[in-house]
Order: structure tokens, then sequence, then C-alpha cells
């Protein structure tokens, strides 16, 4: 048996000290429940269904909390409980609670992330990935509709956005870019590339941005390098970043002054 030898109250919070050492810190509406009091004896399994109805009370609330932040899924809301020491009884209890008033509402969170999606220009396959690491069911993500014009259009958006971010690069770097770019955000591989080829610089604007290359590159590599080995690597380093061997040469001929 295990006797109250002395209870302290913080706020919502009782501590219940024992006189076998053991202190617990009891919410209120357990305290009531299993009628707390000093001297009190509780046998171990009344104990045992005290510290336990205690656990689920606190972590129902801090579950709840949760809910009141963010949207989770059944998975979501598992795996917090158990971060937060949960067992499995526990947990079922919680997530059957929960469902009982509408706390858990998967189809709620399907609607978010594909609002989300417009907002963030989120491909297809991007959609699916957040939506099975939230642990959505397999039924709920197979009904999620996502149809290749609308694809194409979020695909089109972000690109925008993106050629603006990059507009200092030359043409293949540029396409290279938006296309990484694409992928990740979900879109196919077909559209990724069909859409970043749309975005080209003009024959102008590309040579003024190898200018700016030329000349970055060219600060950098002429502190250790002259003459012909100096040629040689701001050639090869140019090249590497999508720059026409011609126009290469051009900007090194109106440049050939610095390489005396």
């Amino acid at each position: 048996m295990m006797k109250v030898i002395s209870i302290l109250q913080k706020k919502k919070i009782y501590r219940v000290n024992f006189d076998n050492d053991v202190t617990l810190d009891l919410l209120d509406v357990v305290k009531g429940e299993f009628h707390v009091e000093k001297n009190k004896t509780y046998s171990e399994e009344e104990f045992k269904k005290l510290q336990e109805e205690n656990t689920y009370q606190k972590l129902f609330s801090l579950t709840l909390k949760r809910l009141s932040k963010k949207d989770c899924s059944v998975k979501e809301i598992k795996d917090f409980i158990k971060k937060n020491g949960g067992n499995s009884k526990i947990t079922d209890r919680i997530i059957t609670k929960l469902k009982k008033y509408s706390y858990l509402n998967e189809k709620e969170i399907v609607e978010n992330v594909l609002s989300l999606s417009n907002y963030k220009h989120y491909g297809y396959n991007k959609i699916i990935t957040i939506l099975i690491k939230k642990g959505i069911s397999q039924q709920l993500v197979d009904k999620v509709k996502y149809n290749s014009t609308r694809e194409i259009k979020e695909a089109n958006l972000l690109a925008v956005s993106l050629e603006k971010k990059y507009k200092n690069k030359n043409t293949n770097s540029k396409q290279r870019l938006i296309y990484s770019n694409l992928i990740r955000n979900g879109f196919s591989e077909e559209i990724a590339k069909v859409t970043s080829k749309k975005f080209y610089n003009s024959t102008n604007n590309e040579l003024n941005v190898l200018k700016l290359d030329y000349h970055k590159s060219f600060s950098s590599y002429s502190r250790k390098l002259k003459g012909n080995e100096l040629k040689e690597k701001l050639i090869n380093h140019l090249l590497s970043k999508g720059y026409r061997y011609s126009d290469i040469k051009l900007v090194m001929e109106e440049n050939k002054n610095e390489m005396d």
C-alpha cells in the first residue's frame, strides 16, 4: 500500500508525496476524480491507474495545444504523443477522443496542402510527397487530382519567378537552375525540361552576362596565372559555365590588353 503524506498546491497542479518517497504532480481534474487527499492509501494497482490517468490528461491537453497551432494527421499526433512519453494505450485513447470531437480531419489537411501548393507553386509529386510524409491515408492520397493543365500553369509561374532570380546567369546556367528547381518542387522531368527551355537570354544580354563573368574570373585567376596559362584557364572555366566559344573569344579579344 502507498499512503499520501503531503499535498502541495501549485496553481492547477498538486504535488503529492507518498510515504515510499514517490512524488506525483497531479492535475486538478485527476486529483478530484481519484479523491486524492492526505493520509489516503492506494494499492499498487490503484496507484498505476492514478499515474496513467494523470499522464493521459497531461498528454491530451498537450496534444490539443499542438492542434491549436497546426493541423496534424493521425500519424503526426501518434508520433507527437510517443515523443512526449505516451504508451500505445494512452495514444489510442487520445486518438479516439480527438476523432470523436472531430479534432482530427485528414480531409482538411489535404485541402490545406492543395491550397498551399497554389501559393508555393508545387507540382503533383511534391504534393503527394508532403501528404505521405504527414501520414495521410493511402485512400485519401489516391483521391488527389491534379490535371496536367494546372501543373503546367504552376510550373510556368514558378519558372517566371526563378528567371528573375537568375537574371544574371547565362542561358545554359539559367535553364539548368530553373530545371533543377522545378524538379525539386515536384514537377515531372518532361514539364521541367519543356518549361526551362522557354527562358533564354537575348544575344546582347548573354554577352553582357559573359562579360561580367569574364571580369570576375580574370580578377580571380590573374593573381596566380599569366599568359597562355591564364588564357586557357579562363576559356575552360567559361566553357564549363555554358558560354559559346565564339562569344568567349569575342570578349577576350575586346579585353586583350589585360592579357598582355
